[in-house]
């Protein structure tokens, strides 16, 4: 048992999100108290320490080490910029239009200035500045306002550059929150809660190479991986492999040019869509560095694989 699994079952849920952020805080304020100097020896250290794998930065060759790198030496401004959910939208709005953004109902500097009033019935709350720092609300008379605006609170305070073992581009979003619409494609079949149809496009030197379908959120995410031509791959990595017949979208061209579009000019980006049952595409996000870099790839030589196709930049500073 885990330490937080052993909160969650010995004290009450408002107790254990207390427990867990002081120590998050703490965890930030060591880690920012580093040398920057020092930043690509401690990502190697803790690379090493959670694979159990050597790691040489000079001469990276898998995806994940080539991640590792990526965080050391490259993680730019410009990075955090298109890292943020909010300033992304700009970028996306430039580069493919804005019919591809989901609706925006607000943003706010900090979790007292919300109007719940003002929201509609069913909405989603993000903090810009990191990853999975979401409120999803399909049914706002369910929602406590007070637990809601404490929680966002608190991950305003937080510098996720520092929690998600460096992925220091981070250092650069603005630290805000946005409410956008409740994306969903109905409810499974089992009433268990709502679908949403997560297609990722794996670019490479502004090219896609892989599309990544992600589904069954609420009983259990579910993965596959596809060519371009929609054909299933082998690989997946870190979650169970959906193994059912998965209908290729009728405009995946489209979702492959406008991912390719925003994908122009960077050496490796993941570039996330939605699909709605109406066939609408709806951007979600750009992520630089896909679980940190410690993708767990089965089989494993889909690490090297993928590394191969990773061209690393020359090194910004």
């Amino acid at each position: 048992m885990t330490a937080r699994e052993f909160l969650k079952e010995n004290l009450p849920a408002g107790m254990v999100e207390a427990v867990v952020y002081a120590k998050t805080r703490n965890k930030i304020r060591k880690r920012k108290a580093l040398d920057s100097s020092k930043m690509p020896d401690e990502i190697t250290r803790l690379y090493e320490e959670r694979t159990s794998a050597s790691l040489d930065l000079a001469h990276p060759h898998t995806y994940n080490e080539k991640i590792q790198w990526m965080k050391a030496y490259h993680s730019t401004p410009e990075y955090g910029r298109l890292a943020d959910k909010y300033l992304v939208r700009n970028f996306v709005a430039d580069r493919i239009g804005e019919k591809y953004l989901s609706k925006l109902y607000g943003v706010w500097d900090s979790a007292d200035e919300i109007d719940f009033s003002s929201l509609p019935q069913s909405f989603v709350l993000k903090a810009t500045h990191g990853c999975q720092w979401n409120v999803i609300v399909p049914d706002k008379t369910k929602l406590d306002e007070r637990v809601t605006r404490r929680r966002l609170a608190r991950w305003l305070k937080l510098d996720y550059a520092f929690i998600s073992d460096y992925e220091l581009h981070y250092r650069f979003c603005e630290p805000r929150i946005i409410a956008e619409e409740y994306l969903t494609n109905g409810s499974l079949s089992d009433g268990s809660g709502d679908d949403l149809w997560d297609y990722k496009f794996w670019c490479f030197g502004g090219r896609c190479h892989f599309v990544q379908f992600l589904s069954n959120r609420a009983t259990g995410l579910e993965m596959a991986f596809f060519n371009r031509e929609w054909e299933k791959t082998p690989f997946v990595y870190s979650y169970p492999r959906n193994e059912r017949e998965i209908a290729k979208p009728e405009n995946l061209d489209e979702m492959i040019e406008a991912a390719e579009a925003l994908a122009a000019g960077f050496p490796h980006v993941r570039v996330d869509f939605y699909r709605m049952s109406d066939g609408r595409i709806v951007f979600g996000e750009m992520t630089f560095t896909s679980m940190g870099g410690y993708c767990d790839w089965d089989p494993p030589e889909t690490d090297e694989a993928l590394g191969g196709l990773f061209e690393l930049p020359k090194r910004p500073y």
